[in-house]
């Protein structure tokens, strides 16, 4: 915030060096929500946190793009610091005093690139298309500056409120619509002409479906807070993700009408990439719904997938006593050995002779192998 407040009053040659500081101590701020979200906001309530979170930031963003193309940009500076000073101020106002209880799978940080690496592919390609469309399809439409600086975001914001409260209804085909949403949106774009009313028909398209998988990924990281050592590191990286799929899909916009190509090349691109992430979306929810408990986007595995589940739980029941089950149970579960020793009123010492046992018996070096082991029969 203090970096920011120099912006307007330092020579423009300066903003390569304090841009980019600004934006890096920006990110470690935006991501340090990872740890306040996994902290103070219980797992079912995720979902309609982080919904909420995109809401009101792009109720401000939409109240700062008036400010910026209606009156003086000034104004719209002043809205934005005046935000910034707000949130300041709100952080110490946080209680501490309570944390969420939720039980910590202690997986090794590096755990993350490799359990979430397909989920983090498929943010970065959906997200190509995010790029092309704004570096393409609003400055074909940059005529129309009272109507984009109102209407921006508008369906983005729609279709979050409506999808985060459609409570006990499985989102997970959405992602097939978003994806047919974003290829109607290059038909359109392909098609329609010029004016006030295609701007109106594509941008309704293409940013409702951007609200579907924003808060796809956002509620998928949110609901993965629990399960690894480092929220921020989880958080930061999709979003990191998101930012250079944008980047490239805006080079890619960039290129491509630099070379003379026009709105029906850079449609058959944007497809092009909506078929590819149509090829992700069935392994995505695979290896998500493994790992995550319950989340509104997934589908939980059936057929011959929970068979071998099953079988790997049967072998297990046969080669433990019934003690160690009990506590198997409870590992597979994520719970800690304090949390364990508890519920079965055993001295933590016990539990970690049962936990040695586990593993020698089930062929395994620690936790972090035993949860990948269930992970693979349910692959």
């Amino acid at each position: 915030m203090v970096l920011s407040l120099f912006i307007p009053v330092i020579p423009v040659a300066t903003w390569v060096i304090v841009l980019p500081l600004v934006s890096f101590l920006t990110g470690i701020v935006i991501t340090s929500n990872g740890h306040l979200i996994k902290s103070f906001i219980p797992p079912e309530s995720r979902t309609k946190a982080v919904a909420d979170i995109l809401i009101y930031g792009n109720v401000l963003l939409i109240a700062a793009h008036i400010l910026a193309y209606n009156t003086a940009p000034v104004f719209s500076f002043v809205f934005i610091e005046l935000l910034l000073a707000g949130a300041f101020i709100a952080v110490f106002k946080i209680d501490t005093g309570e944390k969420s209880t939720a039980p910590l799978i202690e997986l090794k940080e590096e755990s993350i690139l490799k359990n979430y690496g397909i989920f983090f592919l498929f943010i970065f390609v959906i997200t190509i298309n995010s790029g092309i469309m704004f570096q393409v399809i609003y400055p074909y439409f940059g005529g129309f500056v009272l109507l984009t600086s109102i209407y921006t975001n508008i369906p983005y914001i729609a279709a979050i409120f409506i999808l985060s409260r459609m409570l006990k209804i499985n989102k997970f085909y959405f992602l097939y619509i978003g994806l047919a949403l974003w290829s109607i949106t290059f038909i359109l774009f392909a098609n329609l002409g010029q004016n006030a009313t295609g701007f109106i028909i594509i941008c309704s398209v293409m940013l409702f479906a951007a609200g579907i998988f924003d808060l796809f990924w956002w509620s998928i990281m949110a609901n993965n807070f629990d399960k690894v050592k480092n929220p921020a590191s989880l958080f930061g990286l999709g979003l990191a993700l998101n930012v250079l799929g944008v980047w490239v899909g805006g080079l890619i916009g960039n290129y491509l009408t630099s070379l003379g190509f026009g709105k029906q090349v850079l449609s058959y691109i944007g497809i092009m990439v909506v078929t590819v992430s149509i090829l992700i979306i069935l392994p995505l929810n695979n290896k998500l719904a493994s790992l995550i408990e319950y989340n509104e986007f997934l589908v939980k595995l059936t057929g011959m997938k929970r068979k071998a589940a099953q079988s790997f739980l049967a072998e297990a029941k046969n080669l433990l006593t019934k003690r160690e089950f009990e506590v198997f149970n409870l590992l597979i579960a994520g719970k800690t050995d304090s949390q364990i020793s508890a519920m079965l009123h055993i001295s933590p010492h016990t539990i970690k002779t049962h936990n040695r046992n586990i593993y020698k018996k089930l062929n395994v070096a620690n936790r972090v192998e035993l949860i990948e082991k269930i992970s693979e029969a349910t692959d």
